[in-house]
C-alpha cells in the first residue's frame, strides 16, 4: 500500500559506508569505483541529511491508492517518530517532476529551502532535479 523511511542525519556516515561495501561486494573491485563515482554525483542532486534533522525518505503509495489520505497518514506517522526521537527538524526531497508530491508535502507544512538542477542522465535512467523541503515541529 505505502513505504517510507525516517532516520536520523546521524545516520548518514553508516549509511554511506554500508553502500559502498554492498556495491564493492556486488560489482567487484574492477567496477566498484565507477558506480561509487556516479552515486557521489546523485549526492549533489540529493545530498545526505545533516545531523539532527529527521529525514523522511522513499516515500511512496501504490498508483490507485493516492489521494485517499495514506500519503498523509504515512507522513505524520515518521514525524511523530520523529519527534519520539528527540528531532523537531523534518526533511525531505522531491523530485522537480513530481508536482502533486510537493503539493501534499506543502499541505503537511513542508516548505522548500532549496532547489537542485540535474544534468545526470545515461541509458539507464535520468535524475530529475530535487528541491529540498523542511518542516519545524514545535
Amino acid at each position: 500500500v505505502a513505504v517510507g523511511a525516517g532516520f536520523g542525519g546521524e545516520s548518514s556516515l553508516a549509511f554511506t559506508l554500508a553502500a559502498a561495501r554492498q556495491i564493492l561486494a556486488h560489482y567487484g573491485p574492477r567496477h566498484a569505483p565507477g558506480v561509487i563515482v556516479r552515486g557521489l554525483r546523485v549526492e549533489r542532486v540529493i545530498p545526505p541529511p545533516a545531523r539532527g534533522m529527521h529525514y523522511l525518505a522513499h516515500l511512496g503509495v501504490t498508483p490507485v491508492l493516492r489521494g485517499e489520505g495514506i500519503g498523509r497518514a504515512l507522513i505524520d506517522e515518521l514525524v511523530r517518530r520523529g519527534v519520539q526521537a528527540g528531532r523537531r527538524r523534518m526533511v525531505l526531497d522531491v523530485a522537480t517532476s513530481n508536482p502533486r508530491a510537493q503539493a501534499l508535502y506543502e499541505r503537511l507544512g513542508f516548505e522548500v529551502t532549496g532547489e537542485r538542477v540535474s544534468s545526470l542522465a545515461n541509458a539507464q535512467g535520468v535524475v530529475p532535479g530535487h528541491r529540498r523541503m523542511e518542516r519545524v515541529v514545535v
